[in-house]
């Protein structure tokens, strides 16, 4: 389970460890639209699989069969934040609520989801996961959870542009107002403050954690710290595989995604103080 603040190369871990056939993952056209289950050998003609390719994007890293986010699953049960619409209070009533319920209603979904399509070593991955860190622990025993870090300045002020987009997709009237920025920072540092609080009650030997710059520097390497950590073995058709995405997906390769914190009514100041208990922590993970 990968799990970090937004914009801390959560995506790009995804798709570089989705190379691996042993790991099952959601792709778009499926945690959208569940049932029925896929079947192996006749994805092709699923008349939910999308037929063109999606248009290069300078936030996100997309693909027709590649990984996405879980996130619409715990919409299905009613259990996710709503970022993406303008009702901050929802988010902050979630923040307070019991998640129990979530992850058993996740399994069933991903049972149902593998039924017919192996194979059964599930690979997930979102951001949300750091206010859901104790419940998931408890519910999946098992689960090794990879955690990925940056300067949180940098992937504050990137957040805060794509949640804006996402919200002028869904709600094209809506514009950014002095709260939006603010709201975000809170909710992001809230949920970084929980994350750390339930590993020390989880155990740090179920975490890894990788910076952004690594995944970016030495995706490959960074992949084979991730197999040590979970008892796997790193073959050598899958590390060529890893290399040749992460050479075609390198920096550059997308359109550059411009942003900026005054835009948003933030400051550096204001998010290193809000992320200081976390930095002191995890600094040396989140700069070169």
């Amino acid at each position: 389970m990968i799990v970090g603040l937004p914009r801390t190369a959560t995506t790009a871990m995804h798709f570089l460890l989705a190379n691996d056939p042993r790991f099952r993952y959601l792709r778009p056209w499926e945690v959208n639209n569940p049932v029925p289950p896929p079947v192996l050998g006749r994805e092709r003609d699923d008349p939910r699989r999308p037929r063109v390719p999606p248009a290069a994007n300078p936030r996100h890293i997309v693909a027709v069969d590649g990984p996405a986010e879980d996130w619409p699953i715990h919409a299905l049960a009613f259990d996710h934040a709503e970022l993406t619409l303008p009702v901050p209070s929802h988010a902050t009533w979630w923040r307070g609520t019991s998640h129990t319920d979530l992850f058993p209603y996740q399994e069933r979904v991903l049972r149902l989801l593998h039924a017919h399509r192996p194979p059964h070593r599930w690979l997930l991955k979102t951001p949300a996961y750091v206010f859901l860190l104790p419940e998931a622990a408890a519910h999946y025993p098992d689960a090794r959870f990879v955690f990925t870090h940056r300067d949180p300045v940098a992937a504050l002020a990137s957040t805060c542009s794509t949640v804006a987009d996402a919200r002028r997709q869904r709600t094209p009237s809506w514009s950014p107002d002095d709260a939006f920025g603010p709201s975000l920072l809170e909710h992001w540092s809230v949920g970084v403050q929980q994350a750390m609080a339930a590993r020390e009650t989880i155990g740090q030997d179920r975490f890894l954690d990788v910076g952004q710059y690594e995944i970016e520097s030495d995706p490959v390497g960074t992949a084979e710290r991730i197999y040590e950590f979970t008892r796997l073995t790193l073959d050598d058709e899958v590390r060529l595989s890893m290399r040749r995405w992460a050479e075609a997906n390198s920096q550059g390769a997308r359109p550059a995604h411009r942003y900026s914190l005054e835009e948003y009514g933030l400051t550096a100041a204001g998010i290193t103080d809000a992320f200081a208990p976390y930095l002191e922590r995890f600094a040396s993970h989140c700069f070169r």
